[in-house]
């Protein structure tokens, strides 16, 4: 590919995501793209041999990357990890695994009517967040640009998050927000979808988890830095 082909912003960031040293694209295509000194270091001798050396297609894969590093960019929050979830057979729900919250469990999960199992899912991908600027929480799922309703797990994925990253919940009143969503009168003519957000967090050793609907208009305050997570497909699945 000629690199008049890649436009604007975006060529800018591919020199980026190739490093300050040039040993091939194998590393780069493995790569999260970067943004620090991309323009001065395409005109240095390593950046113009990279652009000349690059083929085709690995300029498509790397472009396709970026693009989607850009999907998850959101004024709200900034990306601080990824990772995958194993599949899930959908089973479980917060009112069955109550246990897993000792310190508080929200009785809203039982009011709310939310111990509806759902469907199995595959292994999906999930990105964390911390919070950098105030909202509410369909002011901030919105900050990405797309359907808010990728943005929700199921029940079973986001307790099989909880169980696998036992040592992710930050301190103090620092919270993180994992959405889900539930299918409520199942198999009745009155079935609907709700969003929920669960909110977790920990005071000592015990972890705790309240319940909020999606529609609540409740502010969140950036200072605290709290997370969020979410659902993703991984890089190599996403469709340009």
């Amino acid at each position: 590919m000629k690199m008049k082909m890649l436009r604007g912003k975006d060529l800018t960031r591919l020199g980026g995501m190739l490093g300050e040293s040039f040993n091939g694209l194998a590393c780069a295509i493995d790569a999260d793209p970067v943004d620090v000194g991309v323009v001065d270091w395409l005109r240095t001798d390593p950046g113009k041999k990279a652009v000349g050396s690059a083929t085709s297609a690995a300029w498509l894969e790397i472009a396709r990357r970026y693009r989607e590093s850009q999907r998850w960019k959101n004024p709200h929050l900034c990306q601080i990890a990824t990772g995958t979830i194993p599949a899930t057979d959908g089973k479980r729900t917060f009112v069955q695994a109550k246990a897993m919250f000792p310190g508080h469990f929200d009785l809203n999960f039982e009011n709310f009517g939310t111990d509806v199992s759902g469907e199995p899912m595959p292994k999906t991908g999930f990105r964390v967040f911390k919070q950098i600027e105030g909202g509410t929480f369909r002011a901030i799922f919105k900050g990405f640009g797309i359907n808010t309703r990728e943005l929700f797990c199921s029940q079973d994925q986001v307790l099989t998050w909880f169980e696998l990253h036992p040592n992710s919940l930050p301190p103090s009143s620092r919270r993180t927000f994992l959405p889900f969503s539930v299918k409520i009168n199942k198999g009745t003519s009155r079935e609907k979808e709700e969003f929920f957000v669960a909110c977790t967090y920990q005071f000592d050793v015990d972890p705790l988890v309240d319940l909020h609907r999606f529609s609540s208009g409740m502010f969140w305050n950036a200072g605290e830095h709290h997370q969020f997570v979410f659902p993703c497909p991984p890089a190599s699945q996403v469709q340009q």
